[in-house]
């Protein structure tokens, strides 16, 4: 059910008047919380682990009679540089520890589906749009020698069916890690018998083999090839103490992405490989904005506020919601706003504050995209300028500013007197008013 906002205020006493606009609040659509995303099962697993067995002994570095040590595991993903969003993931699936038929995750929980031996990280949101732009990374989760490298396979799967690209490495304390589903000719250079790095990339995410979405399917498995489920927890026994240097709370509420779109979108599962983000940042007096919030995880009882400020710093629109369903992966909102014709010209900003884990996200649109702007003064959080052909500063960035940045089609120009100090988040990026950014 959608419910229909009208906020106006007027101050008076001299001060101009400011009128809040017209929000049309949109209901939660939660259209990814089907549990299948690959079918690597340990059956699969146990085959896989034989036929590593002539590399895992030839480049094995550990005394056989010396027990084996677990690594200490990172996030095994990474965005690109080209990433401009809070977040760019989801948790999808856990380890099954329940050993019958039925399902059950390390927190005593059913986030898993029968059968499966690792972790699924899907890529969100339009994770078809964010394969085809390779915006997230795979990267080595602790130090080791690749004994295994699969390339060249179909990377838009959308059902269980043909081989995945992968990378598996073997650590020097006899346990293996798989990275499977990887994008077609994106992984790296190195070969079998080549050494790797914690943090350092193998390829980028994809959807081949036995997969129904772009996602990566991590995999842990001791000397021995048994499944190993990384994550502490109450209801995993066996890894009393978590694999992870920094293991994430089980539910991470979070904003993932704000944007801007121009109309209806598609976010397509199986058997559409495809999605239809209708992305756009610049928009007219009059036009129809639908503003999008992604979110991971939100849990009952958490709330989110929404602001949009014109670039004169006036508060335009404002809306809040109410989280009243625990959501085990994701939810997504869009809520539509006409602006009037009168609306001002420039960069404006939308704000959110979500309680969750008391994040404040920012994106930035423009109406009547403006050719040029000129910076000075001091900047504050979520600061954003998008012109279509140049900005010039003279502006501090001072430490603790957070995700200040500029965007211009043209050039970037830092004047006399400008200054990014240390300890602040600034970004720029060339690129025109329709599409991109923040």
């Amino acid at each position: 059910m959608k419910n229909l906002i009208v906020f106006i205020l007027t101050l008076y006493g001299g001060i101009a008047h400011a009128q809040l606009y017209e929000i049309e609040q949109g209901s939660a659509i939660d259209i990814e919380e089907e549990t299948f995303d690959c079918g690597y099962t340990q059956e699969q697993a146990d085959a896989d682990w034989i036929a590593l067995q002539p590399a895992i002994k030839k480049y094995s570095t550990r005394n056989a009679r010396t027990p084996a040590v677990p690594p200490v595991l990172s996030w095994p993903l990474q965005p690109s540089c080209e990433v401009y969003s809070p977040g760019y993931y989801v948790m999808s699936n856990q380890v099954d520890l329940d050993p019958g038929s039925g399902v059950l995750d390390y927190s005593g929980r059913t986030r898993t589906y029968n059968g499966h031996g690792g972790i699924d990280i899907r890529l969100w949101p339009y994770y078809w749009t964010m394969m085809d732009e390779d915006l997230v990374e795979v990267i080595a989760s602790a130090d080791g020698i690749i004994v295994n490298k699969v390339d060249g396979n179909f990377d838009r799967r959308c059902s269980c069916a043909g081989s995945s690209n992968r990378i598996d490495i073997l650590h020097p304390g006899g346990y293996s890690t798989y990275y499977l589903h990887l994008k077609s000719g994106s992984l790296t250079s190195k070969g079998i018998g080549d050494p790797v790095s914690k943090g350092e990339f193998l390829g980028t995410v994809g959807s081949s083999g036995c997969s129904s979405n772009p996602h990566l399917h991590f995999h842990v498995v001791d000397e021995n090839g048994s499944n190993v489920e990384p994550y502490a927890g109450p209801s995993n026994p066996s890894v009393p103490n978590s694999l992870w240097d920094v293991q994430k709370p089980y539910y991470e509420s979070s904003i993932v992405r704000l944007m801007t779109h121009s109309g209806p979108t598609s976010l397509n599962n199986c058997p559409t490989s495809t999605d239809t983000p209708n992305e756009q940042n610049h928009f007219n007096p009059g036009s129809t904005v639908r503003f999008g919030s992604y979110y991971m995880s939100p849990q009952v009882g958490q709330s989110a506020s929404y602001s949009v400020r014109d670039p004169n710093g006036v508060l335009r629109y404002s809306w809040s919601r109410s989280f009243n369903t625990n959501f085990a992966r994701s939810a997504n909102y869009f809520d539509l706003a006409t602006l009037p014709t009168s609306a001002a010209l420039g960069t404006w900003e939308l704000r959110v504050n979500f309680t969750g884990n008391g994040q404040v996200a920012y994106h930035h649109f423009t109406v009547g995209c403006t050719s040029n702007i000129s910076i000075t003064g001091n900047h504050g959080d979520g600061d954003g300028y998008i012109a279509s052909n140049q900005i010039t500063s003279t502006a501090t960035v001072s430490a603790g500013d957070d995700d200040v940045h500029y965007e211009a089609g043209n050039r970037i120009i830092f004047n006399p007197g400008f200054e990014a100090i240390s300890g602040c988040s600034f970004r720029t990026r060339l690129d025109d008013c329709s599409v991109g950014g923040q």
